[in-house]
Formats: C-alpha cells, sequence, structure tokens
C-alpha cells in the first residue's frame, strides 16, 4: 500500500510538475471555453475481473471557482451481482445494491489552443451491502476541442477505493447545442472496466 501510494504521488507530482513548465510557454492562451459549471447524469457500468458487475444511476456537479480551479462531486445509485460460488449461494446472497458519494478539487490550464491540461482529486465513499469504503481517486490527462461540435479527452487514474486501481480512460463529447451536451466515456484499469453515457447540462 505505501508503495502504491508513493506511485500515485509521484504521478501526481510529475502531471503538476509539467502544468507548470507548460505555462509559461502558452501564457498567450488564456482560456480555451471549455466548460467547468455543469450538471450531468447518465448510465454506468462497471465490471471487476473475478468480483462483482453493478450497473448504476450516475449525477455529476462541477462549479468553476476561478480561471484554473473547479469544484466537482457525484452521486451514484447501483445494482448489480457479487460473484458467489454455487455451493455457497444457499448463505449468501450474490446480489449488490448501494451508492457512492464522491466530493473533489480539479485544476485546469491551457497547454495551447484548443487544448487543456486537466487534474482531478477526490475522496469517494461507497455504501454497498457487502461492505463500505472510503478512499481517493485522483486523474490526469487532456481536454481537446476536436472540431466545433466534438470533444475528445484521455488520460490516467489511479484509485484507492476498496480496491487499487490504475488505468486509462478516455472520452467523446457532443455539443447538440449552446447548453447541452450529450458523452461517453470509457476506463480500463488492472480488473476494472467501465462504461457510461450521459447528457451534460452547462450553466
Amino acid at each position: 500500500m505505501k508503495r502504491f501510494c508513493l506511485l500515485a504521488g509521484g504521478a501526481l507530482a510529475m502531471m503538476s510538475t509539467s502544468a507548470v513548465v507548460a505555462q509559461p510557454q502558452t501564457s498567450t492562451v488564456r482560456d480555451n471555453g471549455f466548460s467547468y459549471d455543469y450538471l450531468q447524469a447518465g448510465y454506468e457500468n462497471r465490471d471487476w475481473d473475478g468480483g462483482w458487475e453493478t450497473d448504476g444511476i450516475d449525477f455529476r456537479l462541477s462549479h468553476a471557482l476561478d480561471e484554473h480551479l473547479f469544484v466537482r462531486g457525484g452521486l451514484q445509485f447501483f445494482d448489480g451481482d457479487v460473484d458467489v460460488p454455487a455451493w455457497a449461494r444457499r448463505w449468501a446472497d450474490d446480489d449488490v445494491d448501494g451508492w457512492e458519494l464522491s466530493a473533489g478539487l480539479g485544476f485546469h490550464t491551457p497547454l495551447k489552443p484548443g487544448l487543456d491540461l486537466v487534474l482531478t482529486g477526490d475522496v469517494v465513499h461507497i455504501d454497498a451491502d457487502v461492505d463500505d469504503e472510503t478512499g481517493f481517486a485522483l486523474s490526469g490527462g487532456v481536454r481537446h476541442e476536436t472540431t466545433a461540435d466534438l470533444e475528445l479527452n484521455g488520460g490516467v487514474f489511479v484509485q484507492d477505493v476498496g480496491e487499487s486501481e490504475v488505468g486509462l480512460f478516455g472520452g467523446a463529447l457532443f455539443h447538440a447545442t449552446q447548453k447541452v451536451d450529450l458523452g461517453a466515456e470509457l476506463r480500463f484499469g488492472d480488473d476494472l472496466t467501465q462504461f457510461g453515457v450521459f447528457g451534460r447540462y452547462n450553466f
């Protein structure tokens, strides 16, 4: 666990250093116009290898504090199945449901026109039938204005909520109207495969 935490801290420190180094070279770009003020709702599926699979309704909120910092929060209600050996099903329930609550802080800065570096850190609590866990989630990546109507994003994440996961994420955001976006996101970790679709209202 100690080595894992050092790895997570080192990765975040390296990404922060990259942002500081890149800033003087891109000082002419003050704002790429990405929205960090939004309310989001969607569906999410999570599958842990050899563990359990859940489907959930996911709600997220983000609010910009200034030109670089934003606060964020999330709430999810989920239901799923736990892998229980056949011989144990008489005593153990293979159904699991619960909720997840997260809150954290994010940082973004332009790297060049149409490209933002985005770093986030969250405290996460999961309350489920099988167990209750509190941990953290860190991510670092980029947000890119690919076309006038399409954004792509991707990067790396580290999380330790019950089980430790290190992996990659990627997503797409389609601007349906000036205020409404439609999106999808994928995450691939050591044991976790996660997929979600959502609608977002920018305010």
